[in-house]
C-alpha cells in the first residue's frame, strides 16, 4: 500500500477529475493535502484512515 492516495482514489474521494477542482473539494472538506511539482493534490492515506475512524466513532455515539 502506498503512502499517498492514487489519482483514481483522489478522484473517487473528491468526485472531481481536474486538479484545481480536487483541491477546492479537499479544502472545502478540510482534508489535509499537499501539492506536488505538477500541481496535483497529494493526500496521505493515513489522514483519510484516521478521519474515517474518527467519523465512525462519532456516528456510533449518536453525534454527527
Amino acid at each position: 500500500m502506498t503512502t499517498f492516495l492514487t489519482k483514481p482514489e483522489v478522484i473517487e474521494l473528491t468526485g472531481r477529475k481536474q486538479k484545481i477542482k480536487q483541491i477546492e473539494q479537499l479544502t472545502l472538506n478540510r482534508i489535509p493535502f499537499t501539492v506536488d511539482a505538477f500541481g496535483w493534490p497529494k493526500v496521505l492515506r493515513r489522514a483519510i484512515e484516521l478521519e474515517l475512524s474518527f467519523s465512525s466513532k462519532v456516528n456510533k455515539s449518536g453525534y454527527i
